[in-house]
């Protein structure tokens, strides 16, 4: 078995060797993945950068996720909790988000990746990192919207921060080629890990390769590390805001 990366994290392509000769993958198969990688990458942005929004003016995922909930079933306003300054950048962010997910939909439905629509969302994907860049930070921001929320709710302002960290994020559902490739990466990423630690033990029981246990946790942490970083690109691509 053979592998190649690419630069993209999720570029780690398999081939089975049969003899000396590797098939190949046809032009249509390296479409497919490309389209498929393409419409991964726009999920994840649509998924994200509402949050890199927020977090760029001033707030954190959960302070934001708690007072949104709180706005829409209360009296907190909208100007409440954005500066007249990034208002329009806001406006313009949901609407090209909405955009986003209408161009990305009609993909999915029609099955079709033209040229042109490709170059339709890359263009979309940049104005939304545009809105996010032109934001400017806010300051006490998250804090002061809560200590609002205190004020209208009668509580204590410790009892606010409290019930913004019990805030739970929702995670969306991986297609069924997001699954295949983190399997692969787990599968790979653990057997690494374990080949690793059986390899350092062995080699801290022979007297002649004087391993100290420094060597041995250095050795433990760079057989983990493919492991840790496979696990934190699964949970950024199944969180969605």
């Amino acid at each position: 078995m053979s592998f190649r990366i690419s630069k993209s994290f999720g570029g780690v392509r398999f081939s089975s060797n049969f003899g000396s000769r590797e098939r190949r993958p046809t032009q249509a198969e390296l479409a497919a993945e490309s389209k498929e990688q393409f419409l991964n990458s726009l999920e994840n942005i649509y998924a994200n950068s509402s949050f890199e929004f927020w977090q760029k003016i001033g707030y954190t995922q959960k302070g934001i996720v708690y007072i949104i909930d709180y706005t829409q079933n209360n009296t907190i306003s909208f100007t409440d909790i954005i500066e007249e300054g990034n208002i329009d950048c806001a406006n313009a962010l949901f609407d090209l988000r909405k955009k986003l997910r209408e161009q990305i939909d009609k993909v999915n439905f029609s099955g079709v990746l033209s040229s042109k629509k490709r170059e339709t969302l890359t263009d979309i994907v940049f104005a939304i990192y545009d809105c996010i860049s032109n934001s400017k930070p806010q300051e006490e921001t998250e804090n002061r919207v809560l200590k609002l929320i205190a004020e209208k709710t009668g509580r204590a302002f410790e009892d606010v921060i409290k019930s913004k960290n019990k805030v739970k994020f929702t995670y969306q559902e991986l297609t069924l080629g997001q699954k295949i490739k983190y399997f692969i990466f787990f599968s790979f990423s653990a057997l690494w890990f374990c080949a690793g630690i059986n390899s350092a033990l062995k080699m801290m029981k022979e007297p002649d390769k004087n391993i100290t246990s420094i060597d041995f946790i250095i050795f433990f942490i760079l057989s983990a590390l493919p492991l840790f970083i496979t696990y934190k690109f699964y949970k950024k691509a199944k969180k969605r805001s």
